[in-house]
Formats: C-alpha cells, sequence, structure tokens
C-alpha cells in the first residue's frame, strides 16, 4: 500500500526491549523507531542494526575484538 490519499505515510512503529543478556553488559533502554514506507516497501534493517554511534571512534576496533571474543566464547560453551 502506497502512501495514502490524503499525504500522509504509511508507517509502522518499533519497541524493541532486552529480556535477558550478559550480565557484564551495561543495561540497554528499549529501542523505539519508526519506519516509513519508501517506493512500496518498508526495511528493518537500520531498526535492528549495529550502530556504533555512541563508541568513540578511536575505541571501536577494541570494542568489535571484545564482541568478537564473547560470542565466540558463548559459542563454545554452547556446543560442549
Amino acid at each position: 500500500m502506497p502512501e495514502a490519499s490524503c499525504g500522509v505515510k504509511t508507517s509502522i512503529r518499533e519497541y524493541v526491549t532486552v529480556t535477558a543478556q550478559s550480565s557484564d553488559l551495561p543495561p540497554r533502554p528499549p529501542l523505539d523507531k519508526t519506519q516509513v514506507l519508501m517506493d512500496g516497501a518498508i526495511s528493518d534493517l537500520q531498526a535492528f542494526g549495529y550502530d556504533e554511534s555512541d563508541i568513540a571512534q578511536g575505541q571501536r576496533e577494541a570494542e568489535r575484538q571484545r564482541s568478537k571474543e564473547r560470542y565466540g566464547a558463548s559459542v563454545a560453551r554452547n556446543s560442549i
């Protein structure tokens, strides 16, 4: 369904909360985003994408490495 005839854009609202996470991670506030229909499609790629904007540029690579280590350790524990 393209834009409504009255000029109002069609959109969906996403409200996502964390229900469980590792104890070494800081608590996260709910994610609240609205996605607007564009050219007949809505994409949630950005709503659920990875956002480093709150990490200082010089610290991003170290944070990526910590995330890889945490994920790798989790996979190893779960595969035993």
